[in-house]
């Protein structure tokens, strides 16, 4: 019986240092490759008039695969938001006022990222935008 009992117990740390050591591969191989060194950028905007700005891959990226927009903020009525590679218009959207969340991810090429508030009549309040370029090197 007391060898049934130190199998088990053998068995039980066998799996927590498998544990261990496929969280540390997950950490190193994913986590912070993907989102530790591929630090967002960061953009507050007063909804007064019509605005455009820019965001540009960090110097240190490598190739761009992908990218993820957050916005977040509050405004008194509606606008329209354009998401373009400075080729083309990639995505558009409309956009309620009041309390916003919007958050866009999507495959990237392009090293850099335009986007256009479009604000529909009089508007006012601020928005926090955070734009993140998605590179594995």
């Amino acid at each position: 019986m007391a060898e049934r009992g130190k199998y088990y117990v053998t068995i039980s740390i066998a799996i927590v240092a498998a544990i261990i050591v496929l969280g540390f591969w997950g950490y190193f191989a994913y986590i912070r490759p993907i989102y530790l060194n591929n630090t967002p950028q960061t953009e507050t905007i007063d909804l007064k008039k019509e605005t455009e700005f820019a965001f540009g891959k960090h110097i240190d990226q490598g190739k761009i695969y992908g990218i993820e927009i957050e916005m977040s903020g509050d405004s008194d009525s509606n606008f329209d938001l354009l998401i373009s590679n400075g080729i083309q218009d990639v995505h558009v959207a409309s956009i309620k006022g009041e309390d916003i969340e919007f958050i866009y991810k999507n495959d990237w090429n392009t090293d850099s990222c335009f986007l256009t508030l479009l604000p529909r009549g009089y508007i006012g309040g601020k928005v926090t935008v955070e734009c993140r370029f998605l590179a594995l090197e």
